[in-house]
């Protein structure tokens, strides 16, 4: 996200109106999960009531919607801009209720199909790293079988995670999601037992260590090495508790920790029966890294906190626990961690009565299922070392990721894991670099700093009563109805780039202008440019409801031009098909007076998305920006003579994102179009006539086109003025087209350079 900046809108009439806006590379949200999903998108999908498809959009990154949906830390909210505001957007609990929209009608997940046959690999540990990376590879038809410890799949959200946060039908049904793609996972299979790690590395051409961190760290202080009753390990208790055969810890319970894990060891402990539970933590409330919810809900539950303290000596009698003598401390300077050190305070020794203590401290790699010379590197802080870009480990083929990698961390960190293991795999077998290339150059957009949306806070979740919730394993969190989904899916601001197109129809509550840079202040020869740029519809209604507004941004001169659609009254026929596409009601035909039928455009409601442009048969629709007569002025200002070489012409449909992977050099030849399809014979023929030398159509693929037929319509077209430059003794092969730009811009460039080579060999006339 780049610094703020102002935009000032330069009227005539009216004094200039300055608006703070920054550049933004995508959103915000999206930035900040790891997994990068397009919260924006799915989130929009909710908004319009198309909630299977928003689920879609989610499992292209997550294969957890349901998973995540409970226990995820949503890192995507803590950027959400509506925070700022009033309350940031729920969307946690939106991608919850979409998982559960389809479990609960009995929906199989639509992913995509596994290719049979292709490579061995072996997956050790069925959490959700070793799952993901699972998935990721059956997809792309390895046979994947994966080995997992214990009697259930799914590692610590099986058994890590009580059933109140994470139930386990919604587990199951997100794990056989996955196995029916193929993946084969072996429970009760301790690598180590029946099969050691050098056979299930010698029978597979590649193996990814998944096993999390699930050795708990002890305290190590006096006293912890005698009790024979009375100290129990944080995993052992959550374990036995998910699969139903823990019983009651003791009556009075102390817990050491201030994660996630000790305050569930907590709650679980009431669930078991315990009369009384404390939770020790060496630091500040504020610095505890378990989520504020569950530390909210402990409290409800009863769980007292003891907070700025810590155990230092265990009391025993007899081998049995009688308590814990403990040490109150203070706050220091900060450690390695960035955080405040806790630091004792000499005298302030009190002593805890207890008959159970669960350090719930910390965990590590439990490395015992790997024999002696098994050939991985093991950290100084017990955890598996891996090639930070790869995931490789000091092993050939052998790769590591999740909690065994990084220690303790969260649901959607391993699941982004799965995926980086997954794609190093895919290449290690095919015999690639392992470092896979950088990504294509960013998109960029304007944004308000501030929209001034309606004050509305989130919506929340129903929850159980305090009686129900601390006397069993049901669910707290109840969910988001439909109602109440889609209307806490339409708070969201839209900010960030406009990249997914009519994903957000129906809900996006901005109005699209295009910024172009004024030709006249920019210096000799042709230059353009041009932004999206997006604003509140009350904005729009007030300075920007005529065409070519201008404003000032970033000490330059630009002008504004709306991107709603006109009707030519001349051309419309009143077929209706413009009406029929149109997803936010814009369009209506109406009858008239004269007898014909024709269709009118409300343009406070027109988002500028050139749908109901792409389907009139007739070309009645035009869209401001794209107009077929600013669009040859361009044409016009590239085709001028040029002194070194033949003018060659790149058209691009604006949605393929050709502008930001075209060489430089060749930018300037390029125009864009709100679709590659709109271009109608007769259009490509006076180009040809305005003295093009040749015309290079750069379409999108069918599956990302913006309208679905763009490039098949484009090649109707080019089809038929063919047939007519053959007539004429024009070589036709001086237009072409390039049905794909999904490549990258070597690819791309190499296209471009090729054509305009094999034109300026040839003597055009």
């Amino acid at each position: 996200m780049g610094k703020s900046k102002t935009l000032q809108w330069l009227g005539n009439e009216a004094t200039p109106v300055s608006l703070n806006v920054r550049i933004l590379e995508t959103s915000p949200c999206g930035v900040n999960c790891p997994l990068g999903t397009n919260v924006k998108a799915y989130v929009s999908l909710i908004a319009a009531g198309r909630f299977l498809d928003a689920l879609e959009e989610i499992r292209r990154t997550n294969p957890f919607p349901g998973i995540c949906g409970r226990v995820c830390h949503h890192p995507c909210e803590e950027q959400c801009l509506r925070k700022d505001f009033d309350e940031a957007l729920a969307i946690a609990a939106l991608k919850r209720f979409v998982a559960d929209y389809e479990l609960r009608r009995g929906i199989i997940p639509r992913f995509s199909p596994a290719r049979p046959g292709g490579e061995k690999v072996a997956v050790i540990g069925s959490g959700p790293a070793g799952l993901t990376c699972a998935a990721d590879l059956a997809r792309q038809g390895c046979q994947v079988t994966v080995f997992e410890a214990s009697p259930v799949p799914g590692g610590m959200l099986s058994t890590g995670i009580p059933a109140y946060r994470l139930p386990r039908d919604i587990l199951h049904f997100e794990i056989e999601a996955i196995r029916a793609l193929g993946v084969d996972i072996k429970v009760d299979t301790r690598i180590g037992d029946r099969i050691s790690f050098d056979q299930v590395a010698d029978r597979h051409r590649a193996v990814f260590i998944a096993t999390g961190a699930q050795r708990p760290v002890h305290l190590e202080i006096p006293g912890e090495g005698e009790v024979r009753q009375g100290l129990i390990d944080w995993v052992s208790l959550l374990k036995e508790a998910a699969l139903g055969r823990a019983q009651r810890p003791g009556k009075r319970v102390v817990v050491v920790g201030g994660g996630d894990t000790a305050v569930d060891s907590a709650r679980v402990a009431t669930r078991l029966g315990a009369e009384s539970v404390r939770l020790l933590y060496r630091r500040s409330r504020e610095q505890m890294p378990a989520h504020p919810v569950g530390v909210k809900d402990a409290e409800a539950e009863g769980i007292i906190f003891s907070f700025l303290a810590t155990p230092v000596r265990l009391v025993i009698r007899e081998g049995r626990l009688e308590g814990v003598e403990c040490i109150r401390l203070r706050l220091g300077g900060k450690d390695k961690s960035g955080r405040p050190r806790p630091l004792p305070v000499p005298g302030s020794e009190f002593l805890v009565p207890c008959d159970a203590l669960i350090p719930a401290i910390g965990q590590k790699l439990d490395s015992s299922f790997l024999a002696e010379g098994h050939g991985l590197e093991i950290t100084e802080e017990n955890l598996l070392f891996v090639h930070e870009n790869t995931l490789e480990t000091s092993r050939v083929g052998v790769f590591g990721g999740g909690d065994a990698v990084s220690g303790p961390a969260s649901v959607v960190e391993a699941i982004a894991a799965g995926h980086r293991a997954a794609s190093s795999i895919l290449r290690h077998l095919q015999g690639l670099p392992l470092k896979a290339g950088g990504e294509g150059a960013p998109h960029h957009e304007l944004a308000l700093e501030l929209l001034p949306p309606v004050r509305k806070g989130r919506n929340q979740s129903p929850r159980l009563s305090l009686e129900e919730s601390r006397e069993s394993f049901r669910e707290i969190e109840q969910g988001l109805s439909e109602a109440e989904a889609i209307e806490e899916a339409q708070r969201c601001l839209r900010c960030g780039p406009c990249l997914e197109c009519r994903i957000c129809v129906g809900v996006c509550q901005s109005k699209q202008l295009i910024l172009e840079r004024d030709s006249r202040s920019a210096g000799s020869g042709y230059s353009m440019e041009h932004m999206l740029f997006r604003l509140p519809l009350e904005t729009c209604r007030e300075i920007a409801a005529g065409d070519n507004v201008p404003l000032r941004y970033d000490g330059r001169l630009y002008r504004a031009s709306a991107v709603t659609v006109k009707i030519n009254d001349i051309l419309c026929r009143g077929c209706g098909m413009c009406e029929e596409t149109c997803d936010y009601k814009a369009i209506r035909v109406s009858y008239r007076r004269d007898g014909f039928f024709i269709a009118q455009v409300e343009e406070d409601m027109c988002r500028g998305c050139g749908t109901c442009v792409s389907v009139c048969p007739t070309g009645a629709v035009d869209q401001g920006f794209f107009s077929s007569d600013r669009i040859m002025g361009q044409v016009k200002e590239v085709l001028r003579p040029k002194k070194q070489e033949l003018p060659v012409l790149l058209l691009a449909c604006r949605w393929s994102g050709v502008a930001q992977i075209l060489p430089a050099e060749r930018r300037g030849k390029l125009v864009e179009l709100m679709c590659v399809g709109r271009l109608a014979a007769g259009d490509l023929l006076r180009i040809i006539e305005l003295g093009a030398a040749g015309v290079l159509i750069l379409g999108c693929a069918e599956e990302r086109c913006h309208y679905g037929f763009g490039c098949r319509v484009a090649e109707d077209n080019l089809r038929r003025l063919c047939a007519l430059l053959e007539l004429l003794g024009i070589p036709a092969d001086r237009i072409r087209l390039l049905r794909s730009v999904e490549a990258g811009s070597e690819e791309l460039a190499f296209e471009v350079e090729s054509f305009i080579r094999e034109l300026n060999s040839r003597e055009v006339g």
